[in-house]
């Protein structure tokens, strides 16, 4: 009879052990990932990996994205655990609240090989840590090769360099312009506005200062007195402006993340169209951004859910969840993986140089963005 009792209470003992360290099933909402190899390798990764299960969701387009995790974490849902967003949700996830701090299992020396600057401006708030990037994109200079040479022209350094290249290079007869920049006012008009403030020393969100005058007036000035912009990129978004340029209608451009489109095009090359140095004017500074990993702070699950958040600090859980897209990882150590090197190469030399040259800085946003967005780029378009 004691022998009976005694099983008894150690089978009792183990399966509530059991049950107090089992580890429940987290949902994961990230990105809609391209149906390849690299993406069954993650998908394998957190199902064997792991030692909770990982349930991944993935996204719609950005506007139903942003809608639903918005409404999700505001009503208290904690249907998903870990999220991935970009800087105006995380900005306006910190401050509301809705948000778990990740420093209990992340310390400073986890998230070294990261942009400390740009730590600084979105993942962390009020003292804490609360996001860990995955992505890393950048607003770059592109230039075709053929176009400059067959002018004699070098590729411009700095802001006389720039306009001068442009006026060699435009022929209205030809419905050619030096430069082609994406200025609709639902999105790029903003971004060109960010970048040229940024690399005249100014602040997009500060008209005050000279800086942010001169980046108004020289957009102006491109279009209106030097003529070497088309107006029709006042309603040309990225897509549009991205074809002018690649059809050969222009030979210099700025746009976001540009390498991978020129590659898929096939006129990516040192002689034909390729990346190049920022220019400098006051400074050679353009604007990288990313999304990044968080917890639902109504998580039931987040002992799991910080485990997740913490593993992709590291460049081996980096570089899987880039491989699918042939992206490059926030972690600047993931830039250099022969894995990352091998599919997306060329984008990975651009931002070590540009990373190396200091022009890589956090595009400036603030927690009322679109709000202020919409009255600015609808001033300056109107002039």
């Amino acid at each position: 009879m004691k022998k009976c009792t005694l099983a008894l209470v150690l089978t009792l003992t183990l399966a509530l052990l059991c049950s107090a360290t089992a580890l429940a099933d987290i949902t994961v909402s990230g990105w809609s990932l391209p149906d390849n190899d690299a993406a069954t390798t993650l998908f394998e990764s957190y199902a064997n990996d792991y030692d909770f299960g990982v349930q991944y969701e993935a996204q719609p387009g950005y506007s139903d994205t942003v809608n639903k995790l918005t409404t999700m974490v505001a009503s208290g849902d904690d249907s998903i655990d870990v999220m991935l967003i970009d800087e105006i949700m995380l900005l306006a996830f910190t401050r509301a609240g809705f948000l778990e701090p990740l420093d209990s299992v992340i310390k400073e020396e986890d998230i070294a090989d990261f942009m400390p600057e740009y730590m600084d401006m979105f993942c962390k708030y009020d003292g804490n840590l609360y996001a860990i990037p995955a992505s890393a994109g950048g607003f770059n200079f592109t230039v075709n090769m053929e176009m400059l040479n067959e002018k004699g022209i070098k590729v411009p350094t700095n802001e006389q360099e720039l306009i001068d290249a442009c006026l060699a290079l435009t022929d209205p007869s030809k419905n050619q312009y030096g430069l082609v920049i994406s200025l609709d006012k639902a999105s790029h008009l903003q971004d060109n506005l960010n970048m040229f403030s940024l690399m005249f020393g100014g602040n997009y969100y500060d008209f005050s200062l000279p800086g942010t005058q001169k980046a108004v007036k020289f957009l102006y000035d491109l279009i209106n007195t030097h003529k070497v912009v088309s107006k029709d990129c006042l309603g040309y978004d990225g897509t549009a402006a991205q074809q002018v340029f690649i059809d050969g209608y222009a030979g210099l451009y700025f746009h976001w993340s540009t390498v991978p489109y020129l590659e898929q095009a096939g006129i990516f090359g040192a002689d034909k169209c390729t990346w190049a140095p920022m220019p400098t004017f006051e400074t050679n500074k353009t604007m990288m951004d990313g999304w990044s990993w968080v917890v639902n702070i109504n998580s039931n699950n987040k002992e799991e859910a910080l485990e997740f958040v913490r593993r992709q600090t590291q460049v081996n859980e980096q570089v899987l969840y880039r491989l699918p897209s042939a992206a490059l990882p926030a972690n600047t150590k993931g830039w250099e993986d022969e894995r990352i090197m091998s599919v997306a190469g060329n984008m990975s030399l651009m931002f070590q140089s540009y990373n190396a040259a200091g022009s890589l800085t956090p595009r400036t946003l603030s927690t009322r963005h679109s709000e202020f967005m919409d009255v600015v780029t609808g001033t300056v378009s109107a002039r």
